[in-house]
């Protein structure tokens, strides 16, 4: 009987201890002559007398701790990258996939020619002025209106803003010269523009070729 108390007790001291923090040291087996010497107080050489012994501080429980943060940083993780889906999301939500960018939520007038992707050249024949470069253009259409902005260096060409009508003609004006230019060699379409300005007494012309 008394051995299977003795069991359970070891039992059970060893579960507490694999479950909490070790809170004292373990009781050290005490031969006669020691356990004499406790009890009368008298210190036997090589053993440490009541007076001297104490209990060490409890020990921080750095395993529950441990978990706890462990518990916690894994759920700032977590709301961290839930947060940034659904930022994510709401922003490919808001690009529309590209046109809604360029274009608004009204009818677009004439071939749909709003978007990013439009490259080309300018040609400046104007005398004072000259220059020739290949250009990218963005294009913004709000039903007729439209603006157009190039990636031009030259001292004009980069800006233009006014409408088309339903068969494709464009009229714009150029922002630094208020020039008009228009399509009058052909209306635009969906994946072509050609911009035409008469300079020089209309002897040659300024022009602006935009395709996709």
């Amino acid at each position: 009987m008394k051995q299977g108390l003795s069991l359970v007790f070891a039992a059970s001291l060893l579960l507490t201890v694999s479950v909490q923090p070790l809170m004292a040291a373990p009781p050290e087996v005490l031969s006669d002559n020691k356990k004499q010497a406790v009890e009368d107080e008298t210190p036997v050489e090589g053993t440490v007398s009541k007076s001297e012994y104490s209990t060490p501080p409890p020990e921080v429980e750095t395993t529950n701790s441990t978990n706890q943060w462990l518990l916690y940083g894994g759920a700032a993780v977590l709301g961290v990258g839930i947060v940034a889906v659904a930022i994510s999301e709401l922003g490919s939500d808001s690009d529309g996939g590209g046109s809604s960018s360029f274009t608004s939520d009204l009818e677009p007038v004439g071939p749909s020619i709003g978007g990013n992707d439009w490259a080309g050249n300018l040609n400046i024949t104007n005398e004072g002025f000259q220059g020739n470069e290949g250009v990218t253009a963005v294009i913004t259409q709000d039903g007729e209106s439209i603006t157009i902005s190039t990636s031009s260096t030259l001292t004009y060409g980069q800006y233009y803003s006014g409408h088309t009508s339903a068969d494709g003609y464009l009229t714009v004006r150029d922002s630094a010269t208020n020039k008009i230019w228009t399509t009058f060699k052909g209306n635009a379409t969906t994946t072509l523009i050609q911009l035409y300005d008469y300079v020089n007494n209309n002897a040659t012309f300024d022009t602006l070729f935009l395709a996709r």
